[in-house]
């Protein structure tokens, strides 16, 4: 059988790897039993190994058949590998993008939250004059660009935080001391034992659905990756299936 190995290994000269070792055992193999039922007709040794090799067909026209079939292949593998590596960095990119975005978001309210708490902390309990009112409203709130904001002053011997149960009552109660726009809902309550302070303000909001935009395209890319070693694992030995044929 030397001239068979002999044959296979011309074709497979210039093809290196584990997957073009187990094609070489399998045309081997192949050719081999060929040769075995050839003499089980009767043919020699001699005969029966130049008619296998006869039917596989011309040694050049084999190998340019299976070099085709690698370059294709390598081609198919090689453009969904890409298609999965863009997916991947667009997905990481859009991810990244949507979490910097809400941390902005989060930050911005966090901000807002602590300065109109250390305003309402640092104005006592006397009265405010016109020009401190005045100062509250284009220092603290226009800097902060709330669109809306009202502050209160608070009944004499209010705790310092009213029950969720007890502040309809106690709201009506409260003398109001600042209105800045015209807004009736508010985004957030900020109180101490004298005064209370509510404000709203133009925000985009959270955009947790789009968070299933990147974990998409994630799924998609693994699915590409997966069929991509698929392919290349499977493909040529598949054709090569139908070239022995």
């Amino acid at each position: 059988m030397k001239k068979i190995n002999q044959f296979v290994d011309s074709i497979y000269s210039d093809v290196s790897g584990k997957e073009a070792e187990e094609m070489k055992e399998e045309m081997r193999t192949h050719l081999i039993e060929t040769v075995e039922d050839l003499k089980l007709e009767g043919k020699s040794e001699k005969e029966a190994i130049e008619i296998a090799l006869n039917r596989f067909g011309d040694e050049k026209q084999i190998t340019k058949g299976l070099f085709s079939l690698f370059k294709e292949q390598r081609t198919i593998v090689k453009k969904l590998f890409r298609c999965s590596i863009v997916l991947l960095i667009v997905g990481f990119i859009f991810l990244v993008a949507l979490i910097t975005r809400d941390q902005m978001i989060a930050s911005k309210n966090d901000k807002a939250v602590s300065t109109i708490q250390n305003l309402i902390d640092n104005l006592g309990d006397k009265p405010l004059s016109q020009n401190e009112k005045e100062r509250i409203v284009n220092t603290t709130v226009k800097g902060l660009k709330i669109e809306d904001f009202a502050l209160y002053k608070k009944p004499e011997g209010s705790p310092k935080k009213f029950k969720d149960s007890q502040f309809p009552e106690v709201y009506s109660k409260m003398n109001q001391v600042i209105e800045y726009g015209d807004e009736k809902e508010w985004d957030a309550g900020i109180e101490n034992q004298n005064w209370y302070a509510e404000f709203s303000y133009k925000q985009i909001p959270f955009y947790e659905p789009f968070y299933a935009i990147p974990y998409s395209l994630f799924i998609v890319a693994l699915v590409l990756g997966i069929v991509s070693l698929f392919i290349k694992q499977r493909s040529t030995r598949s054709k090569l299936h139908i070239l022995l044929q």
